[in-house]
């Protein structure tokens, strides 16, 4: 299954990107055979207005509506809010972050209202990006064994290591080793661009653009083998 990024933020960097925020909103549903559901959302600023909680016809319609599998599937919410605390690379101070877990659907035709009980603001610009459960929560209180750090073309990650396997650790290795390469692909054709402009000047120049856009998606390869590894993937990625 490919790495979908939930992409929320560092809590450094939210208010440089203040715009790209929203909330993991936390409610109460009301079916209409009575039952009382938990659940958990992720719902950015622009499409729920946290003003507007008070109105709980706005709030139940809202939720709905910016779920964008509810027509297929009915209304999708996780029975989950997971908090990871962590050191960032080369940092000392901890910070937190979130992830939802437990996919659940209802059908709308189902939901009487929605009430909402807690908002945690948290931008969308960067998140956990490797799929986990409730159960893993177990290991991931235990403080990582190795942080490693990634760069590409428009995200970077952090990957904690809380469990090492021999696949953890060949995956991470051949992904060492393509980041290296990669960086000295890029030294060369920065050494060409510092002369003069010629023939060898324009090639270099396309190879620098097709070398960092496609940087992101060949690591996303390496990414995707580590799901279901105990660790832990944080990216952050720009518009």
């Amino acid at each position: 299954m490919k790495i979908i990024f939930t992409v929320l933020l560092f809590l450094g960097f939210q208010s440089a990107f203040a715009e790209y925020n929203g909330w993991f909103i936390t409610f109460e549903l009301e079916t209409t055979a009575g039952e009382r559901i938990i659940g958990n959302v992720y719902r950015a600023s622009a499409y729920f207005k946290r003003d507007s909680l008070a109105n709980q016809n706005y709030v139940t319609k809202r939720l709905i509506q910016t779920d964008l599998n509810h027509k297929d599937s009915g209304f999708t919410y996780f029975q989950h809010l997971i908090t990871y605390i962590y050191t960032p690379y080369e940092d000392s101070d901890t910070a937190r972050i979130y992830t939802l877990a437990g996919k659940q659907t209802i059908e709308e035709s189902e939901i009487l209202r929605i009430t909402v009980l807690n908002l945690v603001d948290f931008g969308y610009l960067m998140g956990i990006s490797n799929h986990l459960n409730i159960e893993d929560t177990i290991w991931m209180q235990k403080p990582p064994l190795k942080t490693y750090s990634a760069d590409g073309y428009l995200c970077s990650w952090q990957i904690f290591v809380h469990e090492q396997s021999k696949n953890t650790e060949q995956i991470l290795a051949e992904l060492t080793e393509s980041m290296n390469e990669y960086k000295s692909k890029i030294a060369e054709l920065q050494e060409i661009l510092q002369g003069e402009e010629n023939e060898a000047y324009r090639e270099a120049e396309v190879k620098m653009v097709e070398l960092e856009e496609s940087r992101d998606e060949k690591t996303f390869e390496f990414l995707e083998k580590l799901e279901g590894e105990k660790v832990v993937i944080i990216s952050f990625c720009s518009c």
